[in-house]
């Protein structure tokens, strides 16, 4: 990994906000990072994020296009500093425990035409029992039919300042 220094420059983290926060050590992150580094390699997360996007598609017709990525080394130690600092309260983040506390280190993007069929491709996920609760990012000015129905779906409903939209399961992996 890069050296603290050039970290901090790259991804705009002060360092009085790195030190002031007890449970981020750069050590540890190191570690997190060389770990996710080998486990990427060693495990093939692409092609596990192929497999479970193509059942996804053979399941559900109403999936339009998909895309998957897994989290780039340097984001996923960017986002524990991230929300290390923003959440001090938090429990910590370490070397045994990120791959279930960082519930993105594979991301799969499902796009869909109509904005009814969310509805249907929910089900199709809500088949694998092994995900955490769903949730949907809304905005402000978002129609009261959809909140409702979001509601009825049993999604969480979380408000975006920015304006982002979203249906999201996460996954977890074991």
């Amino acid at each position: 990994m890069i050296s603290k220094a050039d970290f901090f420059k790259k991804y705009n983290i002060l360092e009085k906000e790195f030190e002031y926060n007890e449970s981020l050590d750069w050590r540890e992150l190191n570690a997190i990072y060389e770990d996710y580094v080998q486990f990427i390699s060693k495990q093939k997360l692409d092609s596990v994020a192929s497999h479970y996007a193509n059942m996804l598609a053979a399941s559900c017709s109403q999936i339009h296009s998909i895309r998957f990525r897994m989290k780039d080394p340097e984001h996923l130690i960017e986002k524990i500093i991230r929300e290390k600092i923003k959440n001090k309260n938090n429990s910590p983040i370490n070397i045994n425990n990120y791959r279930t506390k960082v519930e993105d280190i594979i991301g799969i993007r499902l796009l869909h035409v109509f904005k009814h069929e969310w509805k249907d491709i929910h089900k199709c996920i809500e088949i694998d029992n092994n995900t955490t609760p769903p949730y949907a990012f809304c905005r402000d000015g978002d129609d009261e039919d959809f909140i409702r129905e979001v509601r009825e779906h049993n999604l969480l409903l979380k408000h975006d300042e920015e304006g982002y939209r979203s249906i999201q399961n996460h996954k977890t992996m074991n």
